[in-house]
């Protein structure tokens, strides 16, 4: 009887370890001209939501302030402080005309305030065919700008040429500390002509990074190429002219816990997501490919040329950080659906269990318009509503603030998270 007993104890605690919890909507509040504490009236062609980044807690507050960026270099960007709602509660404008080529990248200058970097991938000869530069853009705590520091290749000790239509800059990422001098820095996307190989000879470009460190003052103490040439990367990565190498570099903090921060990369031409593991002063030790082939991906149809990714930290509180992947639909006004992936990794950091939401299934019960293109760009914001699970704000680039507006002028939405025990894919949403 004794051992009866033991084996059902044994059996119940197998039962609950294996058991899931998963990854539902439990509210949501929607941010655009006039509503919920947002006082800007938005432009027709704002393309508000192009990008959406998590700055931190510029106030003190305990709520994560976010910076929310025209898709558009012509529209605006605003910081917005928010209350425990979510509603906006204060807002600072920025006249800035990066678009979505901005990103957060840390304390440069050592004030206390972080700081942000801005691609100017046109910038050069003619403009609209330049190589490309790069600024770093100094903030104060009420989220005003304090001063920008340009860096052009070619000048000022940035000695990297690039040429016409090289796009240097149009992507880029603060990926944290690389060379151990306590300041922030970057990675660049660029591009290259490929060495003339046989092998190759239907190949004309092939991806390259940049990896930029930087002085507290912003300026570019050195550079190094991630690229075919110096083998960094292997087996070459060679895509097609036309075919953009990388649609996306996101930062991974320090995911291989070796004291050096990581980056990963969407690379739709292969399908597949690539994480960059380093080493202290920059040159890629180990590399890890999550393959849209694999098993678990086939019962979706994911376009990572529409994607938006981010490590968004233990979502199911397993002790690692899991990815979350949103894939919107065309900015059309009959096209309605949107997906939000949650990746559960494991100690491998591969994908072991898939949540699927998507406004087709109804568990995104947004009331959205045609046309909205949400999760554009995204951002995990921490708790705001206190109560214990993460909240995340999402642009949704493509929403009309009037049915007359030929154009977009964007909007963003605040989505409420909970965790609870069910079937994954169910469609369940409070």
């Amino acid at each position: 009887m004794k051992t009866f007993f033991l084996f059902l104890l044994f059996l119940s605690l197998m039962l609950s370890s294996s058991a899931q919890d998963h990854f539902f909507i439990k509210d949501y509040l929607k941010i655009a001209a006039g509503e919920n504490g947002f006082k800007e009236k938005m432009p027709e062609s704002a393309f508000w939501g192009g990008k959406v980044l998590n700055i931190g807690d510029l106030d003190g507050d305990g709520i994560a302030e976010v910076l929310v960026a025209s898709s558009a270099t012509w529209g605006p960007d605003w910081i917005l402080f928010l209350d425990k709602k979510g509603q906006v509660r204060d807002q600072q404008k920025l006249s800035l005309s990066y678009g979505p080529n901005i990103t957060v990248i840390g304390d440069v200058d050592g004030d206390g305030v972080v700081d942000l970097a801005g691609g100017r991938k046109n910038h050069g000869e003619g403009k609209s065919y330049g190589g490309g530069a790069f600024d770093i853009i100094f903030l104060r705590k009420n989220g005003s700008v304090k001063s920008i520091q340009p860096n052009n290749p070619g000048e000022e000790g940035f000695d990297k040429q690039v040429s016409a239509y090289e796009g240097f800059g149009s992507h880029i990422c603060g990926i944290g500390d690389i060379d151990g001098d306590n300041i922030p820095d970057l990675l660049c996307q660029g591009k290259y002509v490929a060495p003339e190989h046989e092998k190759y000879r239907n190949f004309s470009y092939a991806a390259s990074l940049w990896l930029i460190m930087l002085t507290a003052e912003g300026k570019v103490k050195s550079y190094r190429a991630i690229d075919n040439q110096n083998r960094d990367f292997f087996p070459p990565f060679f895509f097609k002219l036309n075919e953009a190498p990388f649609s996306h570099i996101f930062p991974l903090g320090d995911l291989d816990e070796n004291g050096v921060p990581d980056a990963g990369i969407i690379c739709p031409a292969e399908k597949s997501i690539r994480f960059l593991f380093f080493e202290k002063g920059g040159k890629i030790k180990e590399m890890e490919r999550i393959s849209l082939s694999w098993e678990q991906f086939r019962p979706f149809s994911i376009d990572l040329n529409s994607c938006s990714i981010q490590l968004v930290g233990d979502l199911n509180r397993d002790g690692r950080r899991d990815l979350m992947l949103c894939q919107h639909d065309k900015m059309e006004a009959n096209s309605m659906d949107a997906d939000i992936f949650i990746l559960y990794l494991n100690q491998a950091r591969r994908p072991f269990a898939i949540d699927h939401l998507s406004v087709a299934s109804e568990s995104i019960r947004l009331p959205l318009k045609g046309g909205h293109c949400l999760g554009s760009s995204f951002a995990a914001l921490g708790d705001i509503d206190g109560d214990d699970y993460p909240d995340f704000a999402f642009g949704a680039v493509g929403e009309r603030e009037s049915p007359h507006y030929q154009f977009a002028t964007g909007a963003l939405w605040l989505i409420f998270s909970t965790y609870e025990a069910g079937e994954a894919y169910s469609g369940k949403n409070k």
